[in-house]
């Protein structure tokens, strides 16, 4: 970790020279929950509305002529253990050849801090982000429903539900009724946001090629200074044991959550090994073999909390009640672990690229993981038992009548839940 310009950075290692990495994270501590949904669609436009130097069509040529890799989105981070509290990002990331890399940086400051918002362009837009969000609904609704589930309990997917899960697609429609009337406030806020939120203070760096660091320090010098303090947000949770959530789809989706409370450290490196088991045995079994869904899963989501889904379901009611019946193959599972425990540590420890790798290593970060805290999750997962299954199996049992549910899916459908 150093500073460029007065500004915290972390550099992370390269594998490629010829490569420049950079994520450009702006804290959004100050906004509220209502006002996240605004936020991810002004953050969705970057880079496909005009900017004060180039229309559209322009910009997005000089992109592909000098930019790999472009990222714009808003999201929240967990800071520690605490359930209660999240840091809310906006990430202006990008990828490209060294040789590029001052044209690449003049590009996304371009596109931050000139970008149009003009009304009457900003509606069909609007139209196109409904269409996309309709078709994940349709693709990947399971998404929204474990999304659902989990703001009832994490601040951090509080905020998600309204920057990317069902709040932001109900969101959306509501402009688009009621365009005419709501768009000048939305206009207002995208100036806002342009104009308080790009700022040196709200900024922290992270990248991974030292050749960077000489036109980030003009980057920073250029943006306004305007005072920030550095702060957690307690974004409030939702309250909806039972969540519904029509869509025009033939196929449903679900999620069962349960939140698992004063789990050792151990345990909750074990869960992972209990969720794998889930998903590959009883889960495959019951929803996807005998029930028909496309998908299924089990997942531990961090801090104790296990979610269970189905993908592209035609029965989520069954679903739902098969998934309430685990504690029984839960008391009488008798496996070896092994399998299970090679799959959760595989799927905890994927493989990245330079530029995958700072964004998950900044999650990190904020969450206040190391080296030796992921090895002694490791070694946990290495060690566990069946008595540890059973014990955790137990417990889990005692959640299940507990547990918040959440289903995507047509009206007709919904009216079975």
């Amino acid at each position: 970790e150093s500073r460029i310009a007065g500004v915290e950075a972390r550099e992370y290692p390269v594998t490629d020279s010829s490569i420049v990495n950079c994520y450009l994270e702006f804290e959004l501590g100050g906004l509220t929950a209502d006002l996240l949904p605004a936020l991810n669609w002004y953050v969705s436009l970057l880079g496909s509305v005009d900017t004060e130097s180039h229309d559209v069509k322009t910009l997005r040529r000089l992109i592909s002529a000098h930019i790999g890799v472009l990222g714009m989105r808003a999201d929240t981070n967990q800071v520690g253990d605490d359930l209660t509290v999240t840091k809310p990002l906006f990430v202006a990331s990008f990828a490209a050849l060294a040789s590029q890399q001052e044209q690449a940086l003049a590009i996304v400051k371009e596109i931050l801090t000139t970008s149009k918002f003009e009304k009457e362009k900003l509606l069909p837009l609007l139209k196109v982000e409904i269409e996309n969000y309709r078709q994940m609904l349709a693709r990947s609704g399971n998404a929204f429903a474990i999304g659902a589930t989990l703001a009832n309990h994490s601040a951090t997917n509080a905020g998600n539900y309204y920057l990317h899960g069902y709040g932001y697609w109900d969101w959306l429609n509501r402009l688009d009724a009621n365009y005419e009337e709501e768009i000048q406030e939305v206009l207002d806020l995208f100036e806002i946001f342009k104009t308080h939120l790009i700022t040196k203070s709200r900024l922290h760096i992270a990248y991974s090629n030292p050749l960077l660091k000489s036109q980030l320090e003009t980057f920073v010098h250029d943006l306004d200074d305007e005072p920030y303090n550095h702060c957690v947000v307690h974004y409030p949770l939702r309250e909806e044991a039972v969540a519904l959530m029509p869509t025009p789809t033939q196929v449903g989706f679900s999620a069962l959550c349960l939140r698992l409370e004063q789990l050792s450290k151990a345990q909750l490196s074990q869960l992972n090994v209990l969720a794998h088991a889930m998903t590959f045995d009883y889960l495959w079994n019951e929803i996807r073999v005998k029930g028909g869904a496309y998908g299924t899963s089990a997942s531990h989501r961090g801090e104790g909390l296990l979610v269970l889904s189905s993908f592209r379901d035609p029965t989520p009611k069954r679903t739902l009640e098969k998934e309430r019946e685990i504690g029984t193959w839960l008391s009488q599972f008798d496996q070896d672990l092994t399998r299970y425990i090679i799959g959760a540590i595989a799927t905890s420890e994927p493989l990245f690229n330079d530029y995958t790798r700072i964004a998950l290593g900044e999650k990190v970060a904020i969450k206040g993981l190391n080296d030796a805290k992921r090895k002694e999750s490791r070694a946990a997962m290495l060690a566990m038992t069946l008595d540890d299954f059973k014990t955790l199996g137990q417990i889990i049992s005692q959640a299940l009548p507990h547990a918040d549910v959440a289903v995507v899916a047509n009206q007709e459908t919904l009216k079975q839940i």
